[in-house]
């Protein structure tokens, strides 16, 4: 039999039988030339190295902000990566609690990935539970969550040729992995189409609550896996992330119950949208202590008609139960992730622009609710189309002839200024229904607009519309008097689907940029002496952390001094559109 057939054999099987999969604690090392190990609860399980048909395993080291320390991963390529110019979609693996980055690799990962045009990236993440914790001491960072979702998919998509969406990125992952991808697959859900949980510790997030509750410290590691001489055991070559008592964070995962039940699968599963929910694959050994927990969250996903894969085969909390279920798992994962760039294939990635928007640059972004169009008319003024519905941001007649402009459904006004408030444009492009948001001071000039102050959230025209602060800190007028004082203006963070734009209006990098989470898409004004240089455009950047950043109203400003500041930051793709 082919190999190839024997993988669709196994991928009928995963989807017919029943089944879940966890890991808690496998330790991988080097065991001598040719040969690899794994230790798990003292017992040592031998894996041949040296697969004749095995793809090459990549280590890579990176900086990891959100942890703050640089940190290694392995990569497997497919086998015509270099001689190609194709994107490649990508699997996450992670590891269980007290292994590490070279797990996945020698439980025959890069053997079963021949068959597949699959980019696997298996990162390190310590004892970390892939949580971000609560507490931190000794000076760390400890980000898991960001490190994950922020830095480690941020530095693969803009080093690797990746299908860079949902449709085309999954998770998974093995005991404190298992638990880890759903964790963060329910929690991040526009990120990923498919989530894989072998033998997950899947009532982690359960237990830990009952602990708080309880008045106890929530478990993270076994005390003796802390001791110097289990500590020897591992081969991270990872720079003060050797032993376990340095792969195991300092403070408290959880301070309070209701952090712990927020990292509840349980809880979790119940609170993503049915059309925004990955495709959820579980199996666990029938001999596995932590057999029952999969069992309960599989009767949960049927209870509630969420569709899932669920396998469920003999074996135990061992390395030799991932190392043969694992091929399974990827089969399954593979069909998913291909199930879902079909379908987004079938849809127009880019609908019939109307002509009298065609003089203009357009983007189309994809969002889980359809197409974004971005029409960029110039200087602070923009136009969105969503739904069917269109959204101008700041008219003004000098950019463009509004008594041809396609009607208002909704209009966002940043603040009074001339370049950004013009009555003559609303005027042209409003009509019956059309709802209007503006600060107080622009009510005193348009009337029948809705006045939103910094703070502010409602839902209009189905989409959810946050006013936030915009105001100048170093630039003033003269002294005392800033170009754009605190509280007069707005910016605005706008919901399209799965996706949340932040339209800065005219600011500086101010600290309220710290409190906005989430940011996809971000518009950040660069013009001296009213609003940013590049060097504070970048600095907000960095905070803001977008997957696409355009820089707008930026006058004569050199736009390719922010390109460059940023070139090294990983995961922002900085886009120069025409905007004056």
């Amino acid at each position: 039999m082919k190999r190839t057939n024997l993988i669709r054999f196994k991928l009928v099987w995963a989807f017919l039988g029943l089944g879940y999969l966890l890991s808690t604690g496998a330790v991988i090392f080097g065991a001598g030339s040719g040969q690899q190990a794994a230790v798990f609860e003292g017992v040592v399980y031998d894996f041949d190295s040296a697969r004749p048909e095995a793809l090459e395993v990549k280590e890579v080291s990176f900086y990891a902000p959100a942890v703050d320390r640089d940190m290694k991963f392995n990569i497997v390529l497919p086998r015509d990566y270099e001689s190609s110019n194709k994107r490649y979609p990508v699997l996450y693996m992670l590891h269980g609690l007290t292994s590490n980055y070279q797990a996945w690799g020698r439980m025959g990962v890069p053997e079963y990935l021949v068959d597949y045009d699959l980019i696997a990236v298996i990162p390190d993440a310590g004892n970390s539970w892939y949580v971000n914790w609560a507490e931190s001491q000794g000076g760390q960072k400890n980000n898991w969550d960001d490190y994950i979702i922020r830095d480690l998919i941020g530095y693969v998509d803009s080093h690797y040729r990746t299908i860079s969406r949902r449709e085309g990125r999954a998770i998974s992952g093995l005991s404190m992995g298992g638990y880890g991808a759903l964790l963060l697959g329910l929690r991040h859900p526009d990120l990923f189409c498919s989530i894989g949980s072998h033998s997950g510790y899947l009532v982690y997030g359960r237990e830990a609550y009952k602990a708080l509750k309880a008045g106890q410290e929530p478990f993270v590691v076994w005390p003796r896996m802390l001791e110097a001489e289990a500590s020897k055991r591992l081969a991270v070559n990872v720079k003060g992330f050797g032993t376990q008592q340095e792969r195991t964070p300092k403070g408290k995962i959880f301070v309070r119950a209701e952090e712990a039940e927020g990292a509840d699968p349980f809880k979790l599963v119940l609170k993503v949208p049915p059309e925004k929910l990955p495709h959820i694959y579980l199996d666990c050994g029938t001999e596995d202590g932590l057999v029952k927990g999969s069992q309960d969250f599989m009767k949960l996903l049927m209870e509630n008609k969420i569709p899932f894969t669920y396998a469920q085969a003999p074996g135990g909390h061992a390395a030799s139960y991932w190392q043969r279920e694992v091929e399974h798992s990827i089969a399954v994962q593979y069909a998913i992730i291909q199930r879902n760039l079909r379908k987004a294939a079938q849809e127009p990635a880019e609908p019939e622009i109307p002509e009298v928007l065609q003089k203009f640059e357009n983007d189309f972004i994809r969002t889980s609710a359809g197409n974004l169009m971005i029409t960029f008319i110039g200087h602070g003024t923009l136009m969105f189309t969503f739904q069917g519905k269109i959204i101008h941001i700041d008219p003004v007649s000098s950019e463009a002839d509004y008594t041809g402009m396609p009607k208002a459904d909704m209009i966002l006004i940043t603040h009074e200024h001339g370049d950004h408030l013009d009555p003559k444009a609303i005027e042209n492009i409003r009509k019956e229904g059309t709802r209007m948001v503006l600060t107080k001071v622009c009510a005193d000039r348009v009337a029948g607009g809705t006045v939103m102050e910094n703070g502010d959230v409602q839902t209009i025209e189905g989409l959810k519309i946050e006013a936030v602060p915009a105001y100048n800190i170093v630039h003033m007028r003269s002294a005392g008097n800033p170009y754009h004082p605190k509280g007069a203006g707005n910016g605005y963070v706008i919901t399209f689907g799965d996706k949340r734009v932040y339209v800065a209006g005219d600011t500086e990098n101010i600290p309220e940029m710290k409190k906005l989470e989430e940011i996809d898409i971000a518009f950040l004004p660069m013009n001296l002496p009213y609003t940013m240089a590049p060097e504070m455009a970048a600095e907000a950047a960095r905070v803001l952390q977008p997957k696409i950043l355009y820089p707008y109203h930026y006058g004569e400003t050199d736009t390719s001094k922010l390109v460059e500041l940023l070139k090294d930051t990983p995961g922002i793709e900085v886009r120069i559109r025409k905007m004056k």
